[in-house]
């Protein structure tokens, strides 16, 4: 797979239900091939939203969502 990544644009700590999670943001244009869920004990599935889907649906969790409205102001 063929990926090119911006330099991080934010780094974002959010602290919900005892847990801590950090979000290393980065703008990433897809050039080709497939993409693969590299651990699977980590990760069940991924997707592609656009900004008006991903804010309303009930698969993208809350904190993924301000983080999204977060980065449409940039």
């Amino acid at each position: 797979m063929v990926l090119e990544f911006s330099d991080s644009i934010g780094i974002y700590h959010v602290f919900k239900n005892n847990i801590n999670w950090v979000f290393i943001i980065y703008f990433v244009k897809y050039i080709r091939g497939d993409i693969r869920i590299m651990e699977p004990l980590k990760c069940m599935d991924y997707r592609f939203f656009a900004y008006e889907e991903l804010v309303n649906s009930s698969l993208v969790t809350e904190g993924c969502k301000f983080l999204s409205k977060s980065l449409k102001m940039i």
